[in-house]
């Protein structure tokens, strides 16, 4: 907040990178910044690869100095500011591989600080809990409209996602009454507070959900139970983060929960025509085209894409308005509610950020030892799935077969230089040929189809011993129960009491899920999120169960 603060104040722009991101990997997006400085807290490691850093001790930082933080980002009193310089740039990702760098304006920015301000009726007393991760767009609609309506930004301890109980004791403890979930995370608390009976904390005022649609039946039941006011928003990197929200009562009968109506400088339309085929669209269905002071200046040294994904806008009074392509397919209501429906391409969501699958695509293909890969996105865990060809290997027979826990944490290792930890598939698998379509384009589709077929491959051990009951494995009715847990919640059968939870395809929103069903199915009553990640097994949450006792 400081470091970005301190930069609009010197006149010049900001950028923030995703903390997972390896030395390497940081690097790169830094140079390609061409940052003048780099901020980074005194109590963390050096990082030689980043340019010009500055280190600082954020939390004794005098508000004082953040005029001297300018004068370092700038060197010279800032010249006099125009509405279209630009405020800041964050990377999302990139259909060639490498992630695109989106130009924000100042008039971008305090057209989206202004109109989410007016929306939810910010106000002084309001405390607003920052829990996006770093790079996330999501982080400048946390920061600018509470700090413009004068109100208070409750940061969280640690980087990490809160568990559901962590989530409550957080908003209880800040009194926050404001705070913005990613789909997934609100479906674990929805879910935390049906098992426990408990209720949001009385102060919250707003709990706004996004990065995926809401399925419409827990929207119903969130409304059914507590009184806290849900708001689904949609919006996209490239358009100031989020240009719509909806904040409505769902019928019985919705099939859809919508993204609400645009929100004060944006504008949304559907394209009449595909924007590849040229054909006409479905009546009243097409893909949504956003506009508005909010659409970005294009992408970072890279006017073919620029030109791709924004088109000048013909109604527009200012000169140079464009609009933003935003590959999802959507439907407008009679009142002006936007409805996504679904993706136009092969851009997927994982724990709310966007994500073209060709940017994994291109990491797996860079790994030694592998002639073509192709990843997926498992639509039942959220996770993704990356399918390998290794060179110089007689193609496997039949149907794809995944990896053992060690080689998948060998590519997992390897993949976190080019990743960010939520981008690194969650499994990996071999396969003879990745399949195509009749136009010979690669077939996500039907590598997709394939998922099921992993658990029976998967279900048989590395040393060929059978292993049919949970219980049976380890003598333990307890570690049968927490298997038959884990096996559910990964869907894979052939899990082992020994096998790592997390090298099978779990991850924190699953441990969310896990933790939950453990304390609801066994004498775990204190099972933390968290603890599957320090006991990963079935055998050793077990063994601390039996410590406990």
């Amino acid at each position: 907040m400081i470091g970005a603060l301190g930069a609009l104040a010197a006149g010049a722009a900001f950028s923030a990178l995703d903390p997972g991101l390896s030395g390497p990997a940081a690097g790169r997006l830094v140079r390609r910044l061409r940052a003048a400085a780099w901020l980074v807290g005194r109590d963390e490691q050096p990082r030689p690869e980043l340019a010009s850093e500055v280190r600082i001790d954020i939390p004794g930082w005098p508000a004082d100095d953040v005029a001297e933080m300018g004068r370092l980002v700038q060197g010279d009193p800032p010249a006099p500011l125009h509405p279209e310089q630009l405020a800041y740039i964050l990377f999302t990702s990139g259909s060639t591989g490498e992630p695109k760098g989106v130009m924000i304006s100042r008039r971008g920015l305090a057209v989206l600080t202004a109109a989410v301000a007016d929306r939810l009726g910010l106000r002084p007393q309001d405390r607003w809990l920052q829990l996006a991760a770093l790079g996330f767009d999501v982080v400048v609609e946390e920061i600018f409209p509470i700090l413009a309506a004068g109100g208070t930004i409750a940061c969280r301890p640690t980087a990490g996602v809160p568990d559901p109980q962590e989530l409550h004791q957080l908003l209880a403890a800040h009194q926050a009454t404001v705070a913005e979930l990613t789909t997934q995370h609100w479906r674990e608390y929805l879910r935390w507070l049906e098992v426990t009976g408990a209720v949001p904390p009385a102060g919250l005022r707003w709990l706004i959900v996004g990065g995926e649609a809401m399925d419409p039946d827990h929207y119903r039941r969130w409304q059914q139970l507590f009184p806290t006011p849900l708001v689904h928003v949609y919006g996209v990197t490239e358009c100031s983060c989020s240009s719509t929200m909806y904040t409505g009562l769902l019928g019985p009968d919705a099939g859809h929960v919508p993204v609400g109506i645009p929100l004060a400088g944006s504008l949304v339309l559907l394209s009449a025509q595909d924007a590849v085929t040229g054909r006409p669209e479905e009546s009243g269905v097409g893909e949504v085209l956003l506009g508005g002071p909010g659409v970005a200046r294009g992408y970072l040294a890279d006017p073919v894409q620029t030109a791709l994904r924004f088109r000048p806008d013909p109604d527009a009074r200012v000169p140079g308005a464009r609009r933003y392509l935003t590959g999802d397919w959507g439907r407008l209501l009679d009142d002006g509610s936007l409805v996504f429906l679904s993706r136009h391409d092969a851009q997927v969501k994982i724990r709310g950020h966007r994500l073209e699958l060709a940017q994994v695509d291109r990491a797996l293909r860079a790994l030694p030892g592998i002639d073509d890969a192709a990843a997926c996105l498992d639509p039942r865990t959220g996770g993704i799935v990356a399918f390998l060809r290794p060179a110089g290997q007689a193609p496997p027979a039949g149907q794809a077969e995944l990896l053992s826990a060690r080689e998948a944490a060998e590519l997992s290792s390897a993949l976190a230089s080019d990743l960010p930890s939520w981008a690194v598939p969650a499994r990996f698998a071999r396969i003879g040929m990745l399949p195509v379509t009749v136009n010979g384009k690669l077939d996500r589709a039907s590598l997709a189809g394939q998922l099921s077929g992993l658990t029976a491959v998967s279900a048989q051990p590395e040393d060929g011993s059978d292993q049919d009951s949970g219980a049976g494995e380890t003598g333990s009715d307890q570690t049968g129960a927490i298997l038959a847990v884990l096996r559910e919640v990964l869907g894979d059968a052939g899990l082992t009491a020994d096998d790592d939870f997390f090298s099978h395809g779990g991850n924190s929103i699953l441990a969310m899920q896990a933790a939950t069903m453990l304390r609801e199915r066994t004498s775990l009553d204190g099972l933390r999120a968290r603890d599957l990640f320090d006991y990963r097994t079935a055998v050793r949450l077990g063994e601390r169960s039996a410590g406990d006792s």
